[in-house]
């Protein structure tokens, strides 16, 4: 099964855990708590997103930085013509 770049990252696989745990957690909170499991459970996906999202945002821009070079790059060729 082909995986996502962000899926061989160290930092996901440990996120993904911890939405595991924070699950646990959140079944064994007391009654009348629904808001802390609410903001439990937002918080972990979050972390889990924000990773997947970094990941595909640096591989983006290596891919222009790849293609047209470095800003300062560009600056020095147009100085130098």
């Amino acid at each position: 099964m082909n995986r996502f770049d962000h899926e061989n990252l160290d930092v996901y696989q440990v996120a993904v855990d911890l939405v595991i745990l924070i699950d646990e957690i959140v079944e064994n909170l007391p009654r009348g708590r629904a808001y802390m499991a609410d903001q439990f459970l937002r918080a972990g996906t979050s972390v889990v997103l924000n990773i997947a999202l970094g990941k595909l945002e640096s591989i983006q821009v290596l891919r222009r930085i790849v293609s047209i070079g470095w800003p300062d790059d560009r600056q020095q060729n147009v100085q130098e013509s």
